[in-house]
């Protein structure tokens, strides 16, 4: 009975887990909507950012569980374009940062880059303010309210795949709950599947996240 309620709770669980990961997923993916960059945007839009001809990483966001195991990271540079300043980090992966631009942060060729507007935590706001003392030497500043996230494909892409993982983990609970304490190969399986699904999830919640 015990065993019956506690896989009963945890398909519940995973069930809320998949309708909000492909529903935002899926609604992340197929939002249209690019327009010019202005300095006030809504969180959520879509804008382009043209002609950046120089990168400068300038913050980075470690996250760990209860500060020991490493979770991954999150890079944020400070951006030149040809139109100016852009008054906004940007969020992207360091790969993207050596694809583009030279050991000196000069751009190799044309970087264009599409992005979503996400807002900072009230910790990142507080360290941003300490940022923006040091840009004030150059005359320059940027948002501690507000970033500009380049990697907001991987980001929901991550969200559909962690959806359908909780899916399939949905049905190897319901297989498990037909198949009651009889063992075989079948409920073997749906075990091994449902570990597999519960650890992608935990990776999608823990580091996809901060990819």
């Amino acid at each position: 009975m015990k065993r019956t309620v506690a896989l009963i709770i945890t398909a519940a669980v995973f069930a809320g887990w998949t309708l909000y990961n492909l529903i935002t997923g899926i609604a992340g993916m197929s939002k249209s909507g690019i327009s010019q960059l202005s300095r006030s945007p809504e969180i959520g839009a879509r804008c382009e950012i043209s002609s950046v001809y120089l990168a400068m990483e300038v913050y980075e966001v470690e996250h760990r569980i209860n500060g020991l195991i490493p979770t991954g990271s999150e890079h944020f540079y400070f951006v030149y374009a040809e139109g100016g300043t852009i008054p906004f980090l940007i969020k992207a992966s360091p790969s993207w940062y050596k694809e583009n631009f030279d050991e000196n942060g000069l751009a190799k060729d044309t970087v264009t880059l599409m992005c979503e507007v996400s807002g900072f935590d009230s910790d990142s706001g507080h360290k941003l303010g300490e940022l923006n003392q040091n840009l004030s030497s150059l005359g320059e500043s940027v948002s501690t309210e507000m970033y500009l996230n380049a990697n907001y494909r991987t980001m929901y892409i991550f969200r559909i795949a962690a959806g359908v993982s909780s899916f399939v983990a949905a049905a190897a609970v319901i297989v498990l709950l037909k198949l009651g304490e009889r063992s075989g190969a079948a409920a073997k399986a749906a075990t091994i599947i449902l570990i597999a699904a519960a650890l992608f999830c935990l990776a999608d919640l823990l580091v996809f996240e901060h990819l």
